[in-house]
């Protein structure tokens, strides 16, 4: 730290500073610029929770690894994606109340018996509005589950290295669904209200150009979610740690591309249409929840499993290891936003379980299997 201005208020030598001016939205807060010119910050004043400067100018961290260092300092920022998780997934519950209802209480054209419908009786208006209801109901219990573990970490009770990697993780996983879901959710709200959702004193404009900023602030979301993938990947190679060839080209043999599809999972699914000769019979019997979690967990598993085959032969060559990434980039990157929705789909259906009255539980499942439901038609 060091100081900027002195006791009358100036600008200390050395020290300047500009504002960036208006914004796309959130002009709430201020964005500005400092800049610092043959200022000499006292070695005493350094930041040295992680690294240090000794008299003799020789740098020293008790974390030894520089890459585990630059990901330790950047973990702080952490804190800040809790709060945009939050704030997203409000911004969405609130976007979705105004939109539904109004939805519920504006008609438009005749109806049967000569009365203009309601909008929500439409059903594409249901189709735009109830499934991105479902997705925000997960993304708050997901959130609620985030906090938890995040007021476990930064209060100390489970303070370890690996729960700070599994905060870390958990963050750059929720952060990026909850705020791109906003902005889609704001966007479709705003145009289900019709003209009146383009009205300001309506909020829907507002919190649309207020959420903008989210999906780059404190973590571009794609490069959050790489962070995520990349988790993934070690964790995947992890479970072949000491196993040798012959356990390897088993597992191999079990990994084939249409896996998801032809095991246990759609398979079931398809079965049951052919058994009860109707679709609307068959979802309830084939895609109850036991169902749904094993789709979303091993869609997870099979497309993990699928990337780490085709980055295995960059394991020894650096240049090749670099172009095979950059090729399967945009996968990794899917499979680390299907992860995601996985955590969501789980916190929901552990929120579901927890719900004592019985018409509560009925229509929060319901809500759970349009949420598990939209991800599998997805």
């Amino acid at each position: 730290y060091v100081p900027l201005r002195g006791e009358d208020g100036v600008d200390l030598p050395g020290i300047g500073r500009e504002d960036d001016g208006l914004k796309g939205g959130l002009n709430g807060i201020d964005n500005g610029r400092l800049s610092f010119d043959h200022v000499r910050i006292p070695r005493t004043n350094l930041l040295n929770r992680y690294g240090d400067v000794a008299p003799d100018g020789t740098y020293s961290s008790a974390i030894d690894s520089p890459g585990r260092r630059f990901f330790t300092m950047l973990g702080t920022l952490v804190q800040g994606r809790v709060s945009l998780d939050g704030a997203a997934s409000w911004a969405s519950a609130l976007g979705l109340k105004i939109a539904i209802t109004y939805a519920t209480q504006r008609r438009q054209f005749d109806g049967i018996d000569g009365q203009e419908v309601v909008l929500l009786d439409y059903g594409k208006h249901q189709r735009r509005l109830l499934p991105r209801l479902a997705t925000t109901y997960a993304q708050i219990f997901a959130h609620d589950e985030f906090l938890q573990k995040f007021d476990g970490v930064f209060s100390g009770r489970t303070d370890t290295p690996a729960d700070r990697e599994d905060l870390e993780t958990l963050a750059a996983a929720l952060k990026p669904l909850s705020t791109w879901h906003a902005l889609d959710t704001l966007q479709e709200a705003r145009e289900a209200c019709g003209g009146a959702g383009f009205m300001f004193e309506n909020r829907l404009v507002g919190l649309r150009a207020d959420l903008d900023i989210y999906v780059t602030f404190e973590g571009d979301n794609n490069v959050l979610l790489q962070l995520v993938g990349k988790r993934l990947l070690t964790d995947y190679a992890k479970q072949f740690t000491g196993k040798d060839a012959a356990a390897l080209a088993k597992f191999a043999v079990g990994q084939t591309a249409g896996k998801l599809f032809h095991g246990a999972g759609l398979r079931q699914f398809g079965q049951s249409v052919a058994d009860f000769g109707q679709v609307a019979r068959s979802v309830e019997n084939g895609l109850r929840e036991e169902q749904q979690h094993l789709l979303l967990a091993e869609r997870v598993q099979q497309m993990v499993a699928d990337i780490a085959a085709r980055l295995r032969p960059g394991a020894k060559d650096k240049a090749l290891g670099s172009k095979l990434f950059n090729e399967n980039q945009a996968e990794l990157i899917e499979a680390a936003r299907a992860h995601g929705e996985l955590l969501q789909w789980e916190a929901f259906t552990d929120a579901v379980h927890r719900v004592e009255d019985a018409d509560t539980k009925k229509v929060l499942t319901w809500l759970r299997d349009l949420f598990g439901l939209q991800l599998i038609e997805k």
